[in-house]
């Protein structure tokens, strides 16, 4: 919502007759640009920052299927559907990794990276994640099963961005990884 609405002004602020206080706002706030490098891409996809022309390979089944994908771009970030998807490569840095996935089949994956192949489309470099089955915490009065406890790392695979079903997070804590889906409201960007 904040990205449409910031993607407008420069539209708005030439094709409507303002106030000088109103045309004022809109110029500080364009002065100040939040976001200096996006794309609309195929479908509802917008790519966040700059594209990267390669990535680092080590893992086997991308190294093996990696001369399909020699020209393509990369990204690290994506505005899908009105909610952003970050890769773990976005995350490192940060305090918080939010390079989790939930996929429409319920799985939850890593995503490597956002690849866009040379005729436009949206794929999604992807490590699954194995997650134990019972609860974290299960007793008498309470269950707690929206969040799992990962238990390990699968293969990593390429599908298409429809794939992804919503954004979640990686947490870690007492040398052990839990998975959970954001909160209600928590993914509108």
């Amino acid at each position: 919502m904040k990205f449409t609405a910031y993607q407008s002004l420069p539209k708005l602020s030439t094709s409507m007759k303002l106030v000088p206080s109103t045309a004022s706002f809109i110029e500080s706030i364009l002065k100040h640009k939040l976001l200096g490098k996006c794309f609309c891409g195929s479908g509802n996809a917008i790519y966040l920052g700059a594209p990267m022309q390669q990535f680092l390979i080590k893992d086997k089944h991308v190294l093996e299927n990696h001369i399909q994908y020699r020209n393509c771009l990369y990204y690290k970030r994506i505005l899908y559907k009105r909610k952003i998807y970050k890769s773990v490569m976005y995350c490192a840095d940060t305090t918080r990794n939010d390079s989790c996935v939930m996929l429409s089949s319920g799985e939850f994956a890593l995503v490597h990276n956002f690849i866009v192949l040379p005729d436009r489309s949206l794929l999604v470099d992807l490590q699954n994640l194995k997650l134990r089955s019972q609860p974290i915490v299960s007793g008498q009065y309470v269950k707690i099963r929206h969040i799992k406890l990962v238990e390990g790392i699968g293969e990593r695979v390429c599908l298409t961005i429809d794939s992804i079903h919503e954004p979640s997070f990686l947490i870690s804590s007492g040398g052990y990884n839990f998975v959970s889906r954001l909160p209600y409201g928590c993914t509108v960007e």
